[in-house]
């Protein structure tokens, strides 16, 4: 596998992941808590993609995986978790005016903000990445 199809599967993988949680926030906010969603779906797919990216940067070794990783992907990656930390924190005052107005239930924002917590900083990465 060459630097530039690692570095394709990485961002393919992340904006999986990052989609899948996203999509589970944008369900859990529009639909409420009555959708009958596989709760372990996120794990699954994150440790799947976790688990291809390892399998992969160990078979390509250590120069092709390098490069892959190199500083301006972690670069990248900081402001991506910059970025999803500041997201999260803005969630709580969001979600405290939703829960006070009783437009969601606990449950409900909980779901949607630990999807979106996760999910947002590996979106923000693949645009970083896509952008160059």
């Amino acid at each position: 596998m060459t630097v530039t199809q690692f570095q394709i599967l990485r961002r393919l993988v992340f904006a999986i992941i990052g989609l899948v949680l996203v999509s589970y926030a944008a369900i859990f906010i529009t639909q409420g808590m009555s959708v009958n969603l596989p709760p372990l779906l996120p794990a699954i797919v994150g440790i799947s993609g976790a688990a291809i990216l390892f399998g992969v940067g160990a078979l390509s070794g250590k120069p092709i995986s390098g490069a892959v990783f190199d500083e301006l992907s972690k670069m990248e990656w900081n402001k991506a978790l910059r970025f999803g930390y500041w997201f999260a924190v803005a969630l709580y005052p969001v979600f405290g005016l939703l829960l006070a107005r009783g437009y969601v239930d606990p449950k409900q924002a909980f779901a949607v903000m630990g999807t979106l917590t996760g999910g947002v900083p590996l979106l923000y990465y693949c645009w970083l990445d896509m952008r160059g």
